[in-house]
């Protein structure tokens, strides 16, 4: 009889780095290991694998998350059931948990190491270290499905919390539903896909601010309630040019050090979403775009 205390429903995401398999079977033990535990390291950091900090602990134990990690890959869990569901509900508690990845997808593509994944919404049951789950299946199927460097959700998640009586806690103009996923329909690397992802850099773009900091509260404290506030702009500006600048040399550069073509293809594609992205938060700076081989912008 296995335990039924131990199986649950909710959101698993599978996740891994794109590429790290041709990694490894490349390497030379004694002169790059190193670097690929470093990147282990990493993406575990940012997803939460263990955390020292008993904030972060206590987080865990709110939400009721797991999350387990096996070579580059993470495996992330958060059932309906938990002390946060019970005070903010399923829509914040799972919109919470996405957005969260797609913060921590942002900092490992900084750190050049893209990611893929697939996130699914189903039973989950781990008993010590046996781990059945269909949700994890179907997770990790998107993840492959997927092909290029985002983390896909599944028509079953979407929907759950398309039509979750906590989304009309949101007005049209502010639904995190509209704002934190995008869809993908087209041929990759001669493969058709037809995705929906966490839309991970309009995400981390729309938290841009205009960055306080003691110097610039004492030059604000000069000027007239006008003029702060077009510093302030100015400042947002800068720091949104900043980050798709960053981001935009990262795709590149992966792009340039990639000599297969079905992976070049993926940097490829990524590029085109950077582009549009940028532009949808009207950069007008060239430096803020992707510039490779096959794009145009």
């Amino acid at each position: 009889m296995f335990d039924k205390s131990k199986l649950t429903y909710g959101l698993t995401a599978f996740l891994d780095i794109l590429g790290f398999g041709a990694q490894v079977l490349s390497v030379t033990p004694e002169e790059d290991l190193e670097g690929l535990l470093n990147d282990i390291r990493l993406i575990r950091k940012e997803f939460e694998h263990e955390p020292s900090d008993p904030s972060d602990q206590e987080i865990h134990l709110a939400y009721g998350k797991t999350v387990l990690a096996f070579s580059d890959s993470v495996i992330v869990n958060i059932p309906l059931v938990s002390r946060m569901v019970s005070i903010s509900g399923e829509f914040d508690a799972l919109g919470s948990e996405l957005h969260s990845m797609a913060l921590a997808q942002f900092i490992c593509i900084e750190n050049a190491l893209f990611l893929r994944g697939g996130v699914d919404l189903d039973w989950w049951y781990l008993d010590g270290t046996t781990l059945v789950s269909k949700s994890l299946a179907n997770a990790y199927s998107l993840e492959g499905k997927a092909c290029v460097p985002v983390i896909a959700v599944s028509n079953k998640l979407y929907s759950f919390l398309e039509n979750n009586s906590g989304r009309r806690n949101y007005s049209p103009d502010i639904d995190p539903l509209l704002a934190n996923f995008r869809r993908f329909s087209g041929e990759v690397a001669g493969k058709t896909i037809d995705i929906r992802f966490l839309d991970y850099l309009s995400i981390v773009a729309g938290e841009i601010d205009w960055s306080a900091t003691p110097a610039k509260l004492k030059f604000l404290a000069s000027l007239d309630d006008e003029q702060k506030d077009k510093q302030k702009w100015a400042w947002h500006q800068e720091n949104l040019r900043t980050l798709f600048a960053v981001h935009a040399r990262t795709v590149e550069m992966a792009h340039s050090r990639c000599e297969e073509a079905s992976i070049q293809a993926k940097y490829l594609w990524l590029a085109e979403y950077h582009n549009e992205v940028a532009s949808e938060f009207s950069i007008d700076d060239p430096s803020c775009f992707c510039a490779v081989e096959g794009i145009s912008f």
